[in-house]
């Protein structure tokens, strides 16, 4: 799965203030120099550890952050190495990694000099030369901090590309028509302009076929000279080309428009071929400027090519496009999709299948026992159901009993009652309908009560010595000074009774006093 490169945090370029404000936050901020030295020293103490740890946090993140090259896909991992040179992209981390150390040992040199300060002006000393000491040291990474947040902001626009998905590549000479095609077969918009390298970058659409997805990739155009004189814009075509699992389609413009000739786009093929070892679909672009008249013919003694194109293409699959002819952009789609899947078909078959095919048992079924097979219906049989019978005749009654699996003459016996899953019948005295009726229909008809008197007071009594036993059980759980209580034992003073609550009387408040004269103070 490709790695996510959107993922990665922002940098933060200001890292000293943010970590020297979040320890004036988080940790106390007065001290006095009457109290206590443990306390100063553990005051002091607090706020280095706080600023090496939030200092190791930060850098670890930002390292954490960003994909380590030796554990993603090759084709990222050269694709860092041709964008941002991956020495140097190593060389940043690894700066922030050094640093860290620096900063926790320096963390840890200063909380043990702290413990033996002997003043509270020494242990401010000992914290300001620790955290000047860190800061120092984070003050340099500065030039590494922009140069990794510069690559984060490169690596977020960066196609999501997955270099196990099935793909189809498209290569060949600048301004051939690859990101025309793009356009016609997915959903990618990419900018299209009549001249060189308008595409300088890598980039990818999606579409469907064969109920299958499928990811396109437009690399930049790639011109014929030796790879050590290849830009960072053409070593990416490289990059994706030696990596990416995929059909590679190499577009040729035969009407040489493109402003490159025909036997330089030929020479380009051969300086690839042999650095590719998969299938190649070359696609004859740009038909329609050549011959109009014949744009959708698929043979090529239709077209009036040159003769090195001829011989060119002797022995190669290769296809007809035109980006306004809808047909012929549809069959290479269709022609690369199924080259692909073909090969990839080919290669699952190479591979050892000895160890698959021991785990195979193939189970065949037993054949049937003869009471089986004929019970078997053939085909021609028709099955005629009580639904046809009494189509065909009107006074037709179902009779469901007649299917029973039962002897013939218990077929149409009285249904049994089924209680419990069982027969009641089965449990009936064949006799009792002779015992009922010998019975003495003149007995006094009275009302049977279950117990009698004896039997109540038996279980009366056995009431009255569980309680008894229960409210003792109670009592000896109880202190010893609730068990026998003297006071309430021998006491002749009768309880006192219950306040009874009366009816609420309403008092009328007391008004107050009115002076009928006015203050001696007012007349003076």
């Amino acid at each position: 799965m490709a790695f996510n490169f959107k993922a990665i945090k922002k940098i933060p370029l200001s890292l000293i203030d943010v970590v020297l404000s979040k320890t004036q936050r988080k940790t106390p901020t007065v001290i006095r120099n009457k109290h206590p030295l443990p306390k100063i020293r553990s005051f002091y103490t607090r706020k280095v550890k706080f600023t090496g740890a939030e200092y190791a946090m930060q850098l670890e993140t930002i390292i954490n952050s960003f994909p380590h090259v030796e554990d993603i896909h090759p084709f990222y991992n050269d694709l860092i190495n041709v964008l941002y040179d991956k020495s140097h992209f190593k060389m940043a981390l690894g700066h922030l990694n050094s640093t860290k150390k620096n900063v926790e040992s320096i963390t840890n040199e200063y909380v043990r000099l702290i413990k033996y300060g002997t003043s509270l002006y020494g242990c401010k000393q000992l914290k300001r030369a620790g955290l000047g000491k860190m800061t120092s040291l984070v003050k340099r990474l500065k030039p590494t901090l922009e140069y990794l947040e510069e690559v984060r902001q490169h690596m977020s626009r960066l196609p999501q590309i997955d270099p196990e998905c099935r793909t189809v590549l498209l290569c060949g000479l600048p301004n051939t028509g690859k990101s025309s095609f793009m356009n016609c077969v997915s959903k990618a918009h990419v900018d299209v302009q009549p001249y060189a390298f308008t595409t300088r970058s890598l980039f990818v659409g999606h579409f469907e076929y064969n109920y299958l997805s499928w990811q396109i990739v437009d690399t930049p155009g790639v011109l014929d000279h030796a790879l050590e004189e290849m830009n960072t814009i053409e070593m990416q075509s490289v990059t994706a080309l030696a990596h990416l699992n995929s059909i590679v389609l190499f577009f040729l413009d035969v009407s040489e428009q493109c402003g490159y000739s025909v036997d330089q786009q030929i020479s380009l093929y051969n300086s690839i071929a042999p650095l590719i070892d998969r299938r190649m679909l070359i696609v004859l672009s740009k038909c329609d400027l050549k011959s109009p008249s014949t744009a959708k013919s698929t043979k090529i003694e239709h077209l009036d090519l040159k003769d090195e194109i001829k011989y060119f293409l002797d022995g190669k699959q290769y296809a007809f496009l035109s980006v306004f002819d809808p047909e012929s952009v549809e069959k290479v789609k269709r022609i690369a999709c199924d080259s692909h899947l073909e090969k990839s078909l080919e290669i699952k078959l190479q591979k050892n299948l000895e160890p698959i095919l021991n785990r195979i048992n193939v189970h065949e079924p037993p054949s049937h026992r003869p009471k089986e097979e004929c019970m078997l219906r053939s085909s021609d049989e028709k099955i005629i159901t009580e639904r046809d019978l009494a189509k065909d005749n009107l006074d037709y009654y179902f009779d469901e009993n007649k299917n029973y699996l039962v002897n013939e003459d218990e077929k149409y016996d009285v249904m049994p009652e089924i209680y419990n899953g069982k027969n009641v019948m089965d449990f009936v005295d064949v006799n009792i309908l002779d015992k009922v009726e010998s019975m003495d229909r003149y007995l006094p008809i009275r009302d049977y009560d279950v117990f009698d008197d004896n039997i109540k007071k038996e279980i009366d009594k056995r009431i009255r010595v569980k309680q008894e036993h229960t409210r003792n059980k109670l009592r000896a759980t109880l202190p010893e000074r609730f068990k026998n209580n003297p006071r309430k034992k021998y006491s002749t003073c009768k309880e006192a009774e219950p306040k009874k609550r009366g009816p609420k009387q309403f008092v009328e408040k007391q008004k107050p006093m009115e002076y009928d004269r006015k203050p001696k103070h007012l007349y003076r």
